[in-house]
């Protein structure tokens, strides 16, 4: 296995510890053959490598999921009938016909939907943690084909790619009393997407 990292800390808790300095490449564990054509890959594409960590493509859903063969995309009757649980499908967007703020307060650690009230710092109810909620965007849509529907939940930058909102903007038209879901249904209508399932 080879790790690309930007930086790295390791401690086995034992006697063992070290770390390494920007942009490091490490092998673990491989056979002495393949240790080698590793080596020499990893040199080979160093500069290639750097650049991508540079430019923090390892967050671009766009360098990690390249564009999707058109005949990997599955209908979405045919994708609701497999086993596996994910699938590449193509549909039309619409929003959640229910009412919906867009966003919750959550957690900036885990996450996970907090029912505190205020901006105080608070403790989390799952992972404990004392913390400020944070607005993080969570919004419902309906994806459908000729061969069916099904619907989706979105949450943090996924959503707010969808949406082309950020979860501050949503929070402030929000408090300023804007009906988001039913302009975002209007954006989204017949907008062609193709989504991971």
């Amino acid at each position: 296995m080879l790790l690309p990292a930007t930086a790295v800390a390791f401690d086995s808790r034992k006697d063992l510890s070290f770390s390494t300095s920007y942009c490091s490449a490490i092998t673990v564990a491989p056979f002495l053959q393949q240790a080698m054509h590793l080596d020499f890959w990893y040199h080979s594409h160093a500069l290639a490598i750097d650049k991508l960590i540079d430019n923090g493509s390892y967050t671009d859903p766009r360098v990690l999921l390249p564009p999707v063969a058109n005949n990997r995309i599955l209908r979405i009757s045919a994708a609701l009938q497999q086993r596996t649980t994910t699938a590449w499908i193509r549909g039309i967007i619409e929003i959640s016909f229910r009412p919906q703020k867009l966003f919750y307060m959550a957690c900036p650690q885990c996450h996970q939907p907090n029912s505190f009230a205020g901006t105080s710092i608070v403790q989390c109810e799952y992972c404990q943690a004392n913390i400020e909620l944070l607005p993080r965007a969570c919004i419902t849509i309906f994806i459908a084909d000729s061969s069916g529907s099904l619907a989706a939940t979105a949450m943090g930058t996924e959503a707010e790619n969808l949406i082309n909102y950020s979860t501050a903007e949503l929070h402030y038209l929000y408090e300023q009393k804007i009906d988001l879901a039913s302009y975002l249904m209007r954006t989204l209508q017949k907008k062609d997407k193709t989504v991971l399932r």
